[in-house]
């Protein structure tokens, strides 16, 4: 396969390239890779599904859905691929949910030099809502070493799909450039796709066309979620006994009452922030975690270093409006004690000083785990 998109082996793919003024001079380079990759499927053995979307700004697309890759198609691509010119702007978001739109889309290939006009909140609260389980392949173009590290957002964009990150090097050679790969992580080899064996299918999948955003820890038998709440615009620094957010979000305290995702399932339980402790690349706390009802009498062990962006402020996640539509953490259980990630399918609440007023009548959420339960308004946190 060809240079830059060869590691990239989905099926129904959808290329989303980068047009902005950044890239004019990385553009062509892109374009003719993209042909010969796309004559390169048209005759391979594999049949192979695409569609193009290109984005500066405004964002174009070049079909309605994939379509599948045969010479005919190709030509007809080859055409619109070739009229491509950078224009300034740069509408990222748009394009990423045009992508997910189509629902016979089953992973995304971004090619960029950045997305510094987007907002990064912006990006992971839509992979949240609209990837459900396809991968996004991010293709980082750099043209000076010294621009490598400052892709923190795009390399999350992959790691929350559970696609791969390339940093690629445009590297000037006697008049033509080449690819001098800088970084490349495969974060799909983090997310286990498969939940049970093919004579035995879970019925989970047959409602869901694409992976769902679970783990299985087959030790436990219990689903491991994989959920991301990404904050990397929040520099969290600790003075005296407070963690203080510079950019506004909450601020918490040692003792501190936060929803924590539990590494021995991956689902969310009530805790209390103890202390900050040092980690390897992110800040993590260590949280001690609140006496579990239904393990009375057993040996609990309710201490756990847990990273940043596996922390909801729980009260003031509590204070926050819930209406249809809106992403919670919400009790899962009869106890209340285990929490995991759902859609308010019905109901509102409106919250405000006085929860104890507000919380008659409950909330209707779809989980996660295809489950529908009823919710007690008040209790789920909003994320």
């Amino acid at each position: 396969l060809p240079r830059l998109f060869g590691s990239i082996l989905n099926h129904n793919l959808t290329f989303v390239i980068d047009t902005s003024g950044s890239m004019y001079s990385k553009l062509d380079f892109v374009k003719e890779n993209l042909i010969e990759t796309l004559i390169s499927r048209a005759y391979g053995l594999e049949e192979f599904m695409f569609n193009i979307i290109e984005y500066s700004n405004e964002m174009t697309k070049w079909c309605d859905r994939v379509v599948t890759c045969i010479p005919e198609t190709v030509a007809k691509a080859i055409e619109w691929i070739r009229s491509l010119e950078s224009k300034t702007g740069s509408h990222a978001l748009a394009a990423l949910q045009a992508a997910f739109e189509d629902p016979t889309c089953t992973a995304v290939c971004l090619v960029t030099d950045g997305l510094t006009d987007a907002d990064p909140r912006e990006i992971y609260n839509m992979l949240m809502l609209s990837s459900q389980g396809r991968p996004v392949h991010v293709i980082c173009l750099v043209e000076d070493r010294c621009e490598v590290g400052r892709h923190n957002v795009l390399e999350n964009v992959a790691r929350q799909t559970g696609g791969s990150f390339q940093i690629i090097n445009l590297k000037q050679s006697t008049g033509t450039q080449e690819v001098v790969p800088v970084s490349r992580v495969d974060y799909s080899t983090l997310r286990e796709r498969a939940c049970c064996s093919e004579t035995n299918r879970c019925s989970a999948l047959e409602k869901y066309p694409y992976p769902l955003p679970f783990r299985i820890n087959p030790g436990r038998g219990s689903a491991e979620i994989n959920f991301y709440k990404y904050q990397p615009a929040i520099k969290v620094s600790v003075k005296g006994d407070s963690v203080d957010s510079i950019l506004g979000a909450p601020v918490l305290t040692r003792g501190a009452r936060v929803l924590t995702r539990r590494s021995s399932d991956g689902y969310y339980y009530l805790g209390y922030i103890s202390q900050e402790v040092k980690g390897e690349r992110t800040r993590q706390f260590l949280v001690e975690f609140a006496r579990s009802k239904s393990l009375k009498g057993k040996v609990q062990n309710r201490l756990q270093e847990t990273e940043l962006y596996d922390l909801v402020h729980y009260e003031d996640a509590r204070r926050l409006p819930v209406f249809v539509g809106d992403r919670v953490l919400a009790p899962l259980d009869a106890n209340m004690e285990q929490y995991g990630p759902g859609t308010v399918l019905q109901g509102t609440d409106h919250r405000g000083s006085n929860l104890v007023n507000e919380s008659s009548g409950s909330l209707i959420i779809n989980f996660y785990s295809g489950q529908t339960k009823k919710v007690p308004l008040g209790e789920a946190a909003k994320i």
